[in-house]
């Protein structure tokens, strides 16, 4: 159950609308980083070096 309906008696949060999409908005961008940074740096390298890694 979310925590606004339970205070407010309504689903939508209390406070300004762009308050709510610049917590959305970072929450994603740091979602998006922090999956594609690893994986970028992952790939980066060719795969007939790694295979001749040993590792």
């Amino acid at each position: 159950m979310p925590f606004s309906l339970v205070v407010n008696d309504s689903p939508l949060p209390i406070g300004p609308l762009w308050i709510y999409l610049a917590v959305a908005g970072t929450v994603t961008a740091l979602a998006l980083v922090a999956t594609l940074v690893p994986t970028w740096v992952t790939t980066r390298t060719r795969p007939a070096d790694a295979a001749m890694s040993g590792e």
